[in-house]
């Protein structure tokens, strides 16, 4: 709707100034026409409520800066020539103490709305209004009934406006009624005199840039990062809410040495706004307190880094060989085995006759789960025993088990 200054009776301008001001409490971007009486009554009340209530975002051209509000005012180009409309209203509008200058208008100001003078300081610049315009003349809509049929005015231009911020929350839902403002402004075509003014508003909005902005505003945001062991391999799982423009996640440890070193990279999901899981393993880690961090990566190289999350990798209480896996096998499998101390340790693989086949391990290992792979790819099929044997501080371990191998 949009009420004018010329209705009888006049319109309530402090009580639309409220409902704005409570709208932007709750988070609501507001968009209205300016009124289509650019020819109709002079400035400063051409334009109409409650598209003359403040935006949520202060251009810079605006110096007098008072309140805010959920409203951007709308004004009205013709869809062909791009030129504002005659009857697109004038700015600016005046926020102040209307009785002083109008006795007649019935309803008092509160002293917090007098907050964008203009008749009763001499110089003072109001209010810049509108705050973009769009096209409204000579666009098409839909018909009740079906068809199409021709629109126009600022009842066209607005909705213009309404489907752009739309278009832009749809693609970054996480925008503020602010920064939606802001973006419409600042990517609008430049019209009429430079900046901000009173005819055009800030220019006539350009959905396009309007999208890219917004699609660059989109933020990587890290909503968990936690980390858990296995044996000595440490998980780490994160998820983000959004991304713009990530190729990526190092994966980093703090080394011996206190720097952190890359173990591993996952790639991103470029832009989203949707809910991202992600997960990595770094295997084979010492018994010890570890600390890891995640360096996110855009594609054009910057990168920021996460929160250091610390885990703790026990070492195991007693010396263990595990069966392999997999097992039979073709031609490769796995063999973990545990020492709880630092141990000299050789692991051989005998034929079932009792030939020596392979050496997998042989030399002093650190404490903790280890995990070696075995390629049988040069022997050929049958039974084989696998056997540890460490020697530590406090005690000797040997063990055999057997595996298969089917080719």
């Amino acid at each position: 709707h949009s009420y004018k200054w010329y209705f009888n009776p006049q319109p309530n301008y402090p009580m639309h100034r409220q409902m704005t001001d409570i709208e932007l409490a709750a988070g609501v971007l507001h968009t209205n026409s300016t009124s289509n009486s650019g020819n109709s009554v002079g400035i400063p009340f051409n334009i109409s409520a409650p598209g003359n209530c403040p935006g949520p975002w202060m251009h810079p051209d605006q110096t007098l800066v008072g309140g805010y509000s959920s409203v951007i005012g709308v004004g009205n180009v013709d869809a062909f020539t791009d030129i504002i409309e005659s009857s697109s209203p004038w700015g600016p509008w005046t926020w102040e103490d209307w009785q002083i200058n109008h006795p007649g208008y019935p309803y008092s100001v509160p002293v917090a709305y007098q907050d964008y003078p203009y008749e009763t300081i001499p110089g003072s610049m109001g209010l810049l209004k509108p705050d973009v315009s769009a096209p409204g003349a000579s666009t098409t809509s839909l018909s009740d009934g079906g068809g199409y049929s021709s629109f126009g005015g600022t009842s066209s231009a607005t909705p213009h406006t309404a489907g752009t911020a739309a278009l832009l929350l749809s693609i970054n839902p996480f925008l503020t009624p602010e920064q939606v403002s802001m973006i419409l402004q600042t990517t609008a075509v430049e019209k009429g005199a430079p900046g901000k003014d009173n005819r055009y508003g800030a220019g006539r909005i350009d959905a396009y840039e309007a999208y890219l902005l917004a699609l660059a505003m989109i933020p990587v945001e890290l909503s968990s990062f936690t980390a858990s062991t296995n044996g000595n391999d440490v998980t780490l799982n994160w998820t983000t809410a959004s991304e713009t423009n990530n190729q990526g996640f190092e994966i980093q440890r703090k080394l011996q040495s206190g720097d952190f070193g890359t173990v591993g990279f996952i790639e991103g999901y470029g832009t989203t706004t949707e809910t991202q899981n992600y997960s990595f393993t770094d295997e084979n880690v010492l018994a010890g307190t570890h600390a890891y961090r995640l360096k996110q990566v855009d594609f054009d190289g910057t990168s920021e880094l996460s929160v250091v999350i610390e885990v703790e990798v026990s070492s195991p209480l007693d010396y263990s060989l595990n069966q392999n896996y997999p097992n039979p096998f073709n031609p490769a499998t796995t063999i973990e085995y545990s020492v709880p101390e630092v141990s000299n340790v050789t692991i051989t693989v005998y034929s079932i006759v009792g030939e020596l086949a392979a050496t997998l391990v042989s030399g002093s290992v650190e404490a903790g789960y280890h995990r070696i792979n075995f390629d049988a790819s040069t022997l050929s099929s049958g039974t084989y025993i696998y056997q540890i044997k460490a020697v530590g501080e406090s005690r000797t371990f040997v063990d055999n088990k057997k595996m298969i191998l089917l080719k």
